[in-house]
């Protein structure tokens, strides 16, 4: 981030132009802890407006019934919460990858490493809105005016070619999934089941998740894209 950074401001001065305003998104990765970013950025602490740790949506509090949702890490159906809807967030693709999470603690306890009565006790606070929710959720804080939400849909060409389909694509696939889910999920699992399953446990989801990338590649698959403008009133 510091080369890019230095990079617009050395061509800004080379042209004896006054450099732009910098934002900086980062993206909260496994070697990327936001603690320890903001705790080294002393020399712009002055000048920093404000952080927002967290990319993920988030429940408040755990639901009620909640309880009931046995033998899965987050509200999905079949659990008793869920409805028919097919707008309904529990029934979205983007939701499988969390499945993937299930079926992997539950490849440890057939394996004698994990207890199935914590699995049961374990959920993941992970919700995905829709535009309607956040468009409800904002009108009723009252802080800011709505400009914009779009919601923008279009498909991903997940099979590119056939020599997409080879083994060496699918470890790939699912160590890049694994990855992906441990960097936001690892703190959470180890409060609850401890850190000695961490590694086993985000084996078997590497293997899982190639095992879906076979069915993932055969189509495109829809993704969703949310762009949303608000002013403070």
């Amino acid at each position: 981030m510091s080369g890019i950074v230095n990079r617009i401001i050395a061509s800004y001065q080379e042209t004896s132009r006054t450099p732009p305003e910098i934002d900086c998104c980062l993206n909260y990765l496994p070697n990327n802890d936001f603690n320890m970013t903001f705790k080294w950025a002393t020399s712009f602490k002055e000048n920093l407006m404000m952080d927002v740790k967290g990319s993920i949506h988030w429940l408040s509090k755990v639901p009620e019934g909640l309880e009931d949702n046995k033998k899965n890490v987050y509200i999905r159906n079949p659990c008793p919460l869920g409805s028919k809807n097919a707008s309904d967030p529990l029934n979205r693709e983007s939701c499988h990858y969390w499945s993937l999470l299930t079926d992997s603690l539950l490849d440890l306890v057939s394996e004698g490493i994990v207890q199935e009565s914590d699995v049961d006790s374990f959920n993941l606070p992970f919700y995905d809105a829709g535009e309607e929710e956040d468009r409800e959720i904002v009108q009723k804080e009252g802080s800011f005016e709505i400009n914009i939400i779009e919601t923008h849909e279009h498909l991903v060409p997940y099979k590119d070619s056939e020599e997409d389909d080879d083994e060496t694509c699918r470890l790939n696939f699912g160590e890049m999934m694994a990855s992906r889910k441990r960097s936001i999920t690892e703190p959470m699992l180890v409060a609850h089941f401890g850190d000695a399953i961490i590694d086993r446990l985000f084996e078997k989801y590497a293997h899982n998740a190639a095992k879906y990338y076979i069915a993932a590649r055969s189509c495109n698959k829809m993704t969703v894209n949310f762009v949303v403008s608000l002013s403070r009133k």
